[in-house]
């Protein structure tokens, strides 16, 4: 629920019973109440924690949604990485924007609190209503899933650029295939970097259409639509005749 914005305490203790009356398993972050929530709301089906490593968390398959205040730290670790649907609990700033993203943008979680307060019984309706994999409304959720992290670590991308680059060119098309035998429905197209030439051909293989995009630097599209019209294909010209002279010294 955040590092810092906090819940009155009365809206904590609604919030654990409300999750403990639902019968859904449950693991809470609570911080310094987590004694004292465990020993009153915890039971035999719920966990709470002063601390965890989140992320490690999120991937664990046994999880089936993640109850967020929707810190931007957290809104990445569970869509780039996880894929897990959210109930969204925004307390303020830009996470009031980023549930509204998560929730009509996106459309890949609820949004828990339309009221400024919440009481145990309304607490309990919408989590268990959110694990019904039966449930009508969870399944236009939009699904996310990833493939198990086959590059190296994000920090070694300057230091070994071509060890990173080869990783993605050679170690991610099988798990990517894995996934999609996964998938139900079946994918009916990928949409992907033109770099990751692998994708075009598993597209080929199973009759699935591709779309490849070339993904420019924000700081060169900036450049490129703030200057006038003769400027920007001088400079796309220049950049296309660098590029392939490029390709051919080599």
């Amino acid at each position: 629920m955040g590092s810092y914005l906090s819940f009155p305490a009365t809206q904590v203790e609604e919030i654990a019973a409300g999750l403990s009356q639902s019968g859904v398993r449950f693991l809470w972050v609570a911080r310094g109440e987590a004694t004292r929530l465990q020993k009153a709301w915890g039971g035999d089906r719920g966990l709470m924690v002063p601390w965890c490593e989140q992320l490690k968390v999120l991937h664990h398959p046994s999880v089936g949604g993640f109850w967020t205040h929707c810190g931007w730290n957290s809104v990445q670790e569970c869509v780039l990485y996880a894929g897990v649907p959210m109930l969204t609990w925004p307390l303020g700033i830009d996470q009031l924007h980023s549930s509204k993203v998560i929730v009509e943008d996106w459309r890949i979680g609820w949004k828990v609190k339309e009221e400024a307060w919440m009481g145990r019984e309304r607490v309990a309706g919408i989590v268990k209503k959110f694990m019904d994999c039966e449930n009508a409304e969870v399944k236009e959720i939009v699904q996310f899933r990833t493939i198990a992290n086959v590059i190296p670590p994000e920090r070694l991308k300057a230091g070994d650029f071509p060890g990173f680059y080869e990783a993605v060119m050679t170690e991610m098309e099988s798990p990517f295939e894995q996934l999609l035998d996964q998938l139900q429905p079946p994918a009916t197209a990928i949409i992907g970097d033109i770099e990751v030439r692998w994708a075009m051909g598993v597209g080929n293989r199973r009759n699935i259409p591709v779309a490849a995009f070339w993904t420019m630097s924000a700081s060169f599209f900036s450049i490129y639509v703030r200057l006038p019209l003769q400027f920007s294909c001088a400079i796309f010209v220049i950049f296309c005749f660098s590029f392939f002279t490029i390709i051919i010294f080599l």
